[in-house]
């Protein structure tokens, strides 16, 4: 993992952290922060791609970033449906 990987998880994680703090009951706070998630994690991945790498090492990249996109935005997701129901 380069020291670009770990910052971007680093920061990835404190800013779920602080979303978390403060979480709201309104339900729209959840489509704004899956929203805002979302578009920091496609920025993050055209930086990537347009990085000076070898096209393996991103699209390797480029897989676990969408993993772990993937592992949060369906954490909000349940937590916002359990909310609704």
């Amino acid at each position: 993992m380069t020291d670009k990987e770990a910052e971007f998880i680093n920061r990835h994680y404190i800013a779920k952290e602080e979303a978390d703090m403060f979480h709201s009951a309104d339900d729209n706070v959840g489509a704004v922060l899956i929203s805002f998630f979302s578009g920091a994690i496609t920025g993050a991945g055209l930086a990537l791609m347009l990085a000076l790498q070898s096209g393996k090492k991103t699209r390797k990249q480029m897989a676990n970033m969408a993993e772990d996109a993937r592992d949060i935005v369906s954490g909000y997701t349940k937590k916002v449906t359990s909310k609704i129901s």
